[in-house]
């Protein structure tokens, strides 16, 4: 590591006459740079106003009691039905992703050892994403419309069955269960004079 860095950086000093030259080159290679957090961009402005007031070693000790840490927030995950996946199914229809959140804490320190700690401010700085799991419910509606579907296929062959080329039917009587064996028998007559019997 410390061969990469004298290899791959360049330092450069930079020597400012006054304070106030300082923390105007901070926030400008702060503008033109890596982005710094809030808090150090109003720990420069917060120490250049109490520095005018001859304040700035009591400002340094304050300053050095907040302490800001950068935490997970954990995604959750989130179940819902859909009838366009079969019952007993499930599908993972968003991967779950963790977000960022910054926290403040104020520190009490007690010869050298932290005593308490309180949290100052909490600032989510990145969204986490749920993960979504989609559950299967199609099962009793895909059963019934087998059923309709074979029946609609069966529909036009007894319409063709029943109406041969070139004639038309006049007139068809049922005659049910005649000699008592449950079967019986349609009587059709077509237009061009012919009778035909179709047993059931």
């Amino acid at each position: 590591l410390p061969t990469r860095i004298l290899n791959n950086c360049i330092l450069l000093p930079i020597e400012a006459e006054s304070q106030d030259t300082a923390l105007r080159i901070f926030s400008t290679l702060n503008d033109r740079g890596k982005p710094l957090s809030d808090s150090d961009i109003f720990k420069a402005q917060f120490y250049k106003y109490y520095s005018g007031k001859g304040e700035k070693d009591k400002f340094i000790q304050r300053w050095k009691a907040l302490e800001e840490k950068t935490e997970k927030i954990e995604y959750k995950t989130v179940e819902k039905e859909s009838d366009s996946l079969e019952a007993g199914k499930e599908e993972v229809t968003q991967e779950g992703k963790d977000g960022e959140k910054t926290v403040t804490y104020k520190v009490k320190y007690v010869d050298g050892k932290e005593d308490s700690r309180e949290k100052v401010e909490e600032k989510v700085t990145k969204e986490a994403v749920d993960k979504v799991v989609t559950r299967g419910t199609k099962a009793e509606s895909s059963q019934q419309e087998q059923p309709q579907q074979s029946q609609q296929q069966e529909q036009p062959q007894q319409s063709q069955q029943e109406q041969p080329a070139g004639k038309t039917v006049v007139s068809k009587e049922n005659f049910p269960d005649c000699d008592g064996s449950g079967h019986g028998y349609y009587e059709i007559h077509y237009s061009d004079g012919s009778v035909e019997y179709q047993q059931y």
